[in-house]
């Protein structure tokens, strides 16, 4: 109404009174938001094109990202305090023309600060999203390329690539790794270690934990899963940082330089989750209505602040690219 009576150079409650005389009906406060989101633009899916977006999309609403359906279109979210998962939910949502993600500062006492990241999609996204887990592992066990893209999101999503060190190189022990990931779904991880087995002929030792939960693990003692390793198309910077030093160090002796350069790498990783944290602390402060920002602003702001701190512009250079 306010609108309207904007245009006719009049009081809205002039607008009111005959919208009430004639019996015209208004919209909710509901209808209004929901179209208000529509006239956002969002690119439809496309059957056609979109094969790897729904691969991707699945990985992450399997392991730590939730999906929500509401005023006409698609909300993925994820909470998180790693300025490496921003940049990877970024990466893939925009590397797919998708809305761009957008990132708000949170708290609550049992996570302290941390990023709630976000995205919509258009409504046509609605029926990508497979629920049974286990059903969309058989759809995708007899396309080699399909599930390694797949699998590749689940660990650099949800998962992990673990360097172990000795802690001095006086013992002359080897350096290991492994590739790792874990969920309380005891059969989705089972068969998924099955299927990655089978598809790919490499060891996959599964184990169960405490509280339910279970975690595959890919040992790189054999060539085979550095060779799997070597392939996966990762896109997050810290999985990528930590592939590059694991095919590099696993099965050699632990000198002094490769000791120093694994915790070298563990420390940027630190420090940059630590800046990314201080930063949702200080967003959190402002209006609610100017906390949350763009992705890419985000990203750019934490690696800004890690160069002028730390006077390293090395791994901001190699792994993150500003």
């Amino acid at each position: 109404m306010p609108t309207i009576a904007r245009i006719l150079h009049v009081n809205y409650r002039t607008v009111w009174r005959w919208f009430e005389k004639f019996g015209i009906p208004r919209r909710t406060l509901s209808d209004a938001i929901s179209l208000a989101l529509s006239s956002i633009y969002n690119r439809p899916y496309d059957p056609s094109k979109d094969e790897n977006t729904v691969i991707e999309l699945n990985a992450l609403y399997h392991t730590d990202f939730t999906c929500l359906y509401r005023n006409r279109k698609v909300r993925i979210h994820s909470g998180t305090s790693r300025i490496g998962q921003i940049q990877f939910f970024n990466k893939i949502i925009t590397s797919h023309n998708l809305m761009p993600v957008r990132c708000a500062p949170t708290w609550s006492k049992t996570i302290n600060y941390q990023w709630l990241i976000y995205t919509h999609l258009d409504e046509t996204f609605k029926g990508v999203f497979e629920k049974d887990k286990i059903r969309y592992l058989e759809s995708l066990k007899d396309d080699r390329e399909a599930l390694l893209l797949y699998f590749t999101r689940v660990v650099e999503c949800d998962g992990w690539i673990e360097i172990v060190a000795p802690s001095s190189a006086l013992c002359r022990k080897r350096i290991c790794a492994y590739i790792g990931f874990a969920q309380k779904d005891h059969q989705y991880v089972q068969r998924l270690a099955e299927i990655i087995s089978e598809t790919f002929n490499v060891p996959v030792t599964v184990r169960y934990y405490k509280k339910d939960l279970t975690k595959l693990y890919l040992p790189m003692i054999d060539e085979r899963v550095k060779d799997l390793l070597y392939k996966m198309p990762m896109v997050h910077p810290e999985r990528n940082l930590k592939r590059d030093l694991a095919l590099r160090c696993a099965g050699e002796v632990a000198t002094e330089d490769l000791l120093r350069e694994i915790n070298n790498a563990r420390s940027v990783i630190r420090q940059l989750r630590d800046l990314t944290v201080e930063l949702a602390r200080e967003r959190h402060l402002l209006d609610m209505r100017k906390r949350a920002m763009a992705a890419d602003k985000l990203v750019e702001e934490v690696l800004r602040r890690y160069a002028e701190r730390y006077n390293d512009y090395y791994y901001i250079e190699r792994y993150y690219r500003i």
